[in-house]
């Protein structure tokens, strides 16, 4: 439901408003936070909400992640959030900034999805019917899925890589024919992609229709392959190791930055709208104008650099490398990055001899893909000095860290790759400038573009934690297969270090956005252990040893099946649940959305006149299939339109559901993680042996602090605040 619902009535002379049942309402005020490195409790102000709220802003993953695994998330997917988005990205990465397309791809891609699924449009008023068996949440999920493996198959050329990532990445319900189905829709994405690619330069046509060449389907395509051998592990774990601890720094900041960005659009002199809308595009302007003030000054601090004509084995790669007695171009994958710096031509009239290059210029004043390549060019061991790329290393970094999270919608896949291509290729540099070239060797892998390569998937891993997706995205991108093992076995200890550390920003920033979003499993440590503590093979907790009944939130809000209305609308003002459980005659009977109570009392109002004598009773006619409809319609309801039907009762068997989930109060409590995980749910009804409706648990309660706090209380005067030490989530740790 697009718009807001707000139902205002009087009863016993106070004012109540009934609010659209919120998911994230509760999340909020249990005032929780995982902030990675600094876990602590924190009480979000109504403004914070907001501003966290924000679907149109960020990248969206978080919020599309926390959909696919249950969480309801109203306007993700609307006309006006997919065009926010699209031109958000577009002036993000045209404008130069350390950003990256994928993740808006991403999200772009499972809002076409959902869109087909559901195939209608309140903004465009139409909904053919024909679509009309696809319109249930499964198979929106699945075109969801389908969606987000596209836009990665689409920005990457990776249709395998896109695959595997919204398997392992996107989707927490996956089946063999999901596989297919995604599968085919990143193929067709792809295929397309390149299609489009093969005919248009710039949008315009240049005659080469349906020719896929190899420089436009493979994104950062490698020449020059390496023969390696065991050796090639010991750089695989010194970067592996520096990508998960970059990787964790980089979470790190990143999270405190998104937390400062929500406390300052909180101050009171944000509060009005125009400012608050001023803010958030002054911020990523603020942020352009620093970067490039930063890049211009830098290109100063690098020396020109002459080139050097090579000869064999290279002039096979370039045949007309050394003519004229230098080599005119890269002796690389990319052949223009020769900046000739003219007799006389900078300002303070040093002679600079044509055919010197400046070494920041490459790297810094192009895109982000560009820079991508120039780093894993291969057979260039002397086109980047060490200094030169730790210094543009240190200015990429913090704005990397400054622009993500700001209010456009970007990526961090390629700066990602820039980040960690600069430090591998330092690493190989100083390899090569200690021990001299090993081309023509057994060690020929020893090259700075090599190390590039392996360094780009180690920061990406360690700020991600991706393993099989992130391995088969790299190798379809490079069509470099004999690297295959070298890249798989930086992933892994990229992940293994990170998890030590930090969260995967993803994840992360679910729990700063207060998403709850359920783990496979779920894992909770007895905060009493010395293990524990130290982080050092931490024991889990059986939980197949506590019931429900130990994490339930109890006393519940019940309604009986006739209820008056004057009792439903008290209900619904003093709580913001999503269901209410139903009993009639004191046994539990089902359970009723709180979207099916506002319809009801919607229907109320429209239908049931002031001169109704009826005595006791209201006969409801509304269909359940026009609940839906009905729910779209915005309007307020007052006082004096329900006033003459407060006590009469409301008869709702016929829109409680009673085939939703109910347990005994003994039921294993690893087994209700498991039934919330494997089939979405939201509430769970915990019965007693009278079947009597005792308590409930929704995914809120499933969440590892809750868990924590119900079964290891703190004792009474230990400690300020309630903390989280003691839980995780298998995403967060070994």
């Amino acid at each position: 439901m697009e718009d807001s619902i707000e139902l205002k009535v009087q009863i016993e002379h106070e004012d109540i408003i009934v609010p659209e049942d919120d998911i994230q309402f509760g999340f909020f005020s249990s005032g929780r936070e995982f902030e990675s490195l600094n876990k602590k409790s924190h009480q979000y102000t109504p403004n914070e909400k907001k501003i966290l709220q924000s679907y149109e802003i960020g990248s969206g993953l978080p919020e599309l992640i926390g959909f696919l695994n249950g969480t309801r998330l109203n306007r993700i997917f609307g006309f006006r959030n997919l065009w926010a988005k699209f031109f958000s990205c577009i002036f993000a990465v045209s404008s130069g900034l350390p950003l990256g397309p994928e993740a808006p791809m991403i999200l772009i891609g499972s809002m076409i999805g959902s869109s087909i699924s559901q195939f209608r449009s309140k903004f465009l008023k139409f909904e053919p019917t024909f679509f009309k068996l696809l319109r249930n949440p499964e198979d929106q999920r699945n075109f969801i899925s389908a969606g987000a493996g596209a836009g990665i198959a689409s920005a990457f050329g990776a249709p395998v890589g896109g695959m595997l990532f919204a398997m392992e990445e996107v989707s927490s319900y996956w089946t063999m024919e999901l596989s297919w189905q995604v599968f085919f829709c990143c193929l067709v994405s792809s295929f397309t992609t390149d299609t489009l690619n093969s005919a248009f330069t710039r949008l315009m046509y240049n005659g080469d229709f349906g020719v896929l060449k190899t420089n436009l389907t493979i994104l950062f395509k490698v020449n020059r392959g390496f023969d390696i051998n065991l050796l090639a592990l010991v750089p695989c774990i010194i970067l592996g190791i520096s990508g998960g601890i970059l990787g964790s720094v980089f979470n790190f900041l990143n999270l405190k930055i998104v937390r400062l960005r929500s406390t300052i659009h909180n101050l009171d002199f944000f509060r009005k709208s125009w400012k608050g809308y001023i803010s958030k595009v002054a911020e990523p302007c603020l942020i352009f104008l620093l970067y490039i003030s930063f890049t211009f000054w830098a290109v100063n601090l690098f020396p020109p650099k002459s080139f050097i004509c090579y000869t064999k084995p290279y002039q096979d790669i370039d045949p007309n490398s050394c003519e004229n007695g230098r080599n005119n171009n890269d002796l690389s994958d990319v052949m223009t990055f020769a900046y000739n710096v003219s007799f006389g031509s900078f300002p303070n009239k040093t002679k600079y001899q044509e055919g010197l290059y400046d070494q920041g210029v490459p790297l810094l004043f192009t895109n982000g893909e560009e820079t991508v390549r120039r780093l894993f060019s291969r057979g260039s061991n002397d086109k980047f000095d060490v200094t030169t790329m730790i210094i543009i290393f240190l200015i990429y970094f913090p704005f990397t860290c400054l622009s993500a999270g700001t209010f456009v919608s970007s990526g961090i896949v390629v700066p990602s790759f820039v980040l960690g291509g600069l430090y591998g290729r330092i690493l190989g540099q100083l390899v090569i400038d200690n021990f001299g070239s090993f081309y023509g060797s057994t060690h020929e892998w020893i090259d700075p573009g090599a190390f590039a390569l392996l360094g780009a998937v180690s920061f990406f891993g360690g700020v991600t934690r991706l393993t099989i997706s992130l391995t088969i995205i790299m190798v379809e991108m490079t069509n470099d297969i004999q690297f295959l093992l070298l890249i798989m076995s930086t992933v892994m200890i990229a992940k293994w270090t990170g998890d030590r550390l930090t969260h995967p920003l993803f994840h992360a920033l679910l729990e700063v956005k207060c998403i709850p979003f359920l783990f496979t499993p779920t894992r909770v440590y007895d905060p009493s252990s010395l293990r524990t503590l130290l982080k050092l093979f931490r024991p889990n907790v059986n939980l197949d040893l506590y019931n429900v009944s130990q994490v339930m939130s109890s006393p519940l809000v019940s309604i009986k099946s006739q209820e008056t209305l004057k009792k439903l609308i008290e209900i619904l003002s003093s709580t913001r649940h999503g269901a209410y459980p139903v009993s009639q005659e004191g046994h539990h009977i089902g359970l009723i959305s709180r979207t099916d109570l506002l319809a009801i009392i919607k229907w109320i109002k429209i239908n049931v006149p002031e001169s109704d004598n009826q005595e006791f009773h209201l006969s409801i006619g509304l269909k359940y299939s026009e609940i839906e409809s009905l729910m779209e319609e915005k309007f307020d309801v007052k006082p004096k339109d329900l006033s003459h039907v407060f006590n009469k009762q409301v008869n709702l068997l016929d829109y409680v559901n009673t085939s939703s989930l109910k347990v005994n109060d003994t039921f294993s409590l690893k087994r209700a993680c498991t039934l919330f995980q494997s089939m979405g749910l939201r509430h769970l009804i915990i019965l007693d042996d009278f079947g009597v409706a005792i308590g409930i648990i929704t995914r809120k309660d499933l969440m590892g602090f809750n868990i924590q706090d119900k079964l290891f209380p703190i004792k009474e005067g230990v400690g300020t605040t309630r903390t989280t030490k003691g839980i995780e989530n298998p995403s967060y740790a070994p």
